[in-house]
């Protein structure tokens, strides 16, 4: 039987610039057709290279080196030299050759007209891919077209996905995917029906085209994004563009309503209203626009959503240069400015602090600068400045500083500094929560400082006859004052509150105590002594007039003054006009223009008038409102001074009770007749009064008497005795 023309049996490994071949399961001497000398040997590389020699089954030399690269385990081929083959041996040679020459053609044909990749098989049965060649020209031209027929799904090649431009062709509602890969593609459905875009990722997401329809789309590499708000607008036809994605689209000039642009981008439109530009986010809605009427231009930011880039529901007028500001005017004057530094300027092109680094922002008045606040369209309070002044104003209510979203401090429309309470009859200052919590620290640059602290009632609170200070005690402590130096005061003794028993009591004189520590005059019923107060430093006991005994002090009314609801007092608009336009060289745009703005002049006196009208009616429902607020006003005052009349009987009653008696420190005491040194005693006159004695030395019988020693002798001749307490 004759050899078969090729030998391929097993693999081989070369090495480049050798000419050793080993073979891998080869038999290249003892196969029923062995190879010899003068055959041809088909390499790894592709190439032909003649056998030398065979030693043995696995090992053979070529006549010249190795060319290719190194390989081991490679596919090879040895076609047996015809010198040495028999006629039938060289027909199924030629036979072999003349298949494997057509399947070579075939494929070269295939890629000739393939829109994909197509694959060769070389002639030692090793494939390669390579793009069509329709492919290669869409890739090179930018676009490839697709046929996609049945209803089917169709992924695109590598190659095929290069060209930016999509066009898919074919019949029936198919699927078409891009690869899984970051791009943008402008696909056109010029199918029958409809054509679904993917990526090739696991659950991608993508849009689908109805027939005749375009869409740019771009791809993540996970799903097909486009711009569409809420699945709302309508896909691409030939009047409508819309382009998706991160890549930009250069065009000379874009016109929207005309096809003759005269610029960059030319919107003509014969409605009086137009939107301009809009931009919108899927699942969020429109987020700004620009509309565009006969009057007047409005940019608006609509952005409801949380995040749309690095700019949140924010609306950008941006004058990028580091020297340019951005200026807003009206009739062709420069109204607001913003500097480049970011200071603003309303009627003012400079900036006085501006050299010192301060962001400010600058209102300019004719005469002075205020900044109106309003709320529904009424004047509720100003900030301003006159001269070298600065006002901050409430029409009517308050003015509070807040911090944190609480207020902090409020002045009242009466005047009153209120911290922490939004009410008082006069400045007020509360903090804390309970006793003991510090209120007020007042101090020196470098000095100690004074404090102030929260305090309760205790058992009987502070008395409520008039004085200068009220103070509460410590609620654990029972302190009122702590003081690091002395507490200096003009009286020269302490004293203490006693009942009187109703007596009258002059300063100085001598007292006796009854049984039940009341006061007497009576020698007999005394069983000790004292001597009443006249210029205490200290008192205690002063527990008489506190609220527990007499009531509380009412407190008077604050006028509460109504806030003015109506509408504020208009300007009355001024004519001022500058026309663009000359009046020799451009007279009817001159004369146009001059109509036009008499015409809104008076338009803007008519509203100016009308709105002064209003403001008159709503002042005079003002007074009327505030003559019926001071009239509560002074029926609750009326109520509060008779209540006050009633509470000062009641203490004065409560004071006529009580004596201050000495008990210690140096007092006067109406005794006549007396030297330095010597004492003063509590004795019995003719009618059974407690009467004064000096004894210049005293027994010890007459010493328990003693009610002080005398000091010095006053110039009415009394004596001042230092306090003595039996």
């Amino acid at each position: 039987m004759a050899a078969a023309p090729w030998y391929r049996a097993g693999t081989v490994n070369v090495a480049n610039g050798s000419t050793a071949v080993v073979g891998v399961q080869t038999a290249w001497k003892t196969s029923a057709a062995p190879l010899n000398a003068g055959d041809v040997f088909l390499g790894p590389d592709g190439k032909l290279y003649e056998v030398e020699s065979i030693t043995t089954d696995t090992a053979l030399a070529l006549k010249t080196p190795y060319q290719g690269a190194a390989a081991n385990g490679a596919a090879y081929a040895v076609v047996h030299n015809f010198s040495n083959t028999l006629p039938a041996d060289l027909y199924a040679k030629l036979a072999e050759t003349l298949q494997q020459y057509h399947l070579s053609w075939d494929e070269f044909c295939t890629w000739a007209t393939a829109t994909g990749d197509v694959t060769f098989t070389n002639i030692a049965g090793g494939v390669i891919t390579l793009p069509g060649l329709v492919a290669l020209t869409n890739a090179l031209n930018g676009r490839t077209v697709k046929n996609i027929t049945g209803g089917v799904t169709v992924t695109l090649t590598t190659a095929e996905a290069q060209a930016r431009l999509l066009d898919v062709t074919g019949s029936g509602n198919n699927t078409l995917k891009v690869p899984a890969q970051s791009g943008m593609w402008v696909v056109s459905n010029l199918g029958s029906g409809t054509l679904t875009v993917l990526t090739a990722a696991a659950n991608s997401t993508g849009i689908t085209l109805a027939a005749g329809k375009r869409r740019v789309v771009m791809s993540d590499a996970a799903n097909i994004a486009y711009a569409e708000s809420r699945g709302t607008m309508s896909d691409q036809d030939a009047n409508n563009v819309n382009i998706v994605g991160g890549s930009a689209v250069n065009l000379t000039s874009l016109g929207i309503g005309t096809s003759t642009p005269s610029a960059k981008l030319h919107i003509e439109t014969s409605t009086t209203t137009q939107a301009v530009i809009k931009t919108t986010s899927v699942g969020v809605g429109d987020i700004a626009d620009l509309q565009v009427t006969s009057n007047d231009i409005t940019l608006r930011a609509t952005a409801y959503g949380s995040t749309h880039g690095a700019r949140p529901n924010q609306l950008w007028l941006n004058s990028p240069s580091a020297q340019a500001a951005l200026i807003l005017a009206t009739a062709n004057t420069e109204r607001v400015r913003i500097a480049s530094s970011g200071n603003v300027g309303i009627n003012a092109g400079s900036f006085g602090y501006e050299t010192l680094g301060r962001t400010v922002l600058a209102i300019n008045g004719t005469s002075s600068g205020f900044v109106e606040l309003q709320t529904g369209g009424v004047n509720r309070g100003y900030l301003g400045a006159s001269a070298n002044n600065i006002e901050i104003g409430a029409n009517g209510g308050f003015v509070s500083a807040v911090t944190g979203g609480l207020e902090r401090f409020r002045v009242d429309p009466s005047g009153n500094f209120l911290v922490g309470v939004s009410s008082g009859a006069s400045h007020r200052i509360v903090r804390g929560y309970g006793a003991n919590d510090p209120l007020l620290n007042v101090s020196g640059n470098e000095s100690g400082s004074t404090q102030f602290f929260s305090g309760s009632p205790g058992e009987f609170g502070f008395n409520g006859a008039a004085s200068c200070q009220h103070v509460w005690r410590n609620a654990t402590t029972g302190r009122s004052l702590n003081a690091a130096g002395t507490i200096n005061a003009s009286g020269a003794d302490y004293a203490e509150y006693e009942k009187n028993n109703g007596l009258s009591i002059p300063k100085g004189a001598l007292v006796g105590f009854k049984t039940d520590g009341t006061l007497t005059l009576s020698h007999a019923d005394a069983v000790r002594f004292g001597i009443k107060s006249t210029d205490p430093s200290y008192v205690g006991g002063d527990t008489w007039g506190s609220a527990a005994s007499v009531g509380q002090r009412p407190e008077a009314p604050i006028f509460d003054q109504p806030t003015y609801q109506g509408v504020s007092k208009p300007d009355q608009p001024e004519q001022r006009f500058a026309n663009p336009y000359d009046a020799q060289t451009q007279p009817d745009q001159h004369a146009q223009a001059q109509a036009e703005a008499e015409q809104a002049h008076q338009a803007a006196l008519a509203a100016y008038e009308s709105t002064l009208a209003a403001w008159m009616q709503d002042q005079a429902a003002y007074q009327v409102a505030l003559q019926a607020a001071q009239a509560d006003h002074d029926s609750a005052m009326a109520v509060y001074q008779a209540e006050l009349a009633a509470f000062e009987g009641r203490l004065e009653a409560a004071r006529l009770l009580v004596d201050r008696v000495a008990y210690s420190g140096k007092v006067p005491v109406n005794v006549q007749g007396c030297t330095p040194g010597g004492y003063v005693l509590a004795a019995a006159g003719p009618d059974g009064a407690i009467v004064g004695e000096f004894v210049a030395d005293p027994d010890f019988a007459q010493y328990k008497r003693a009610v002080g020693r005398v000091n010095r002798i006053l110039p009415d001749g009394r004596a001042e005795v230092a306090v003595i307490v039996h």
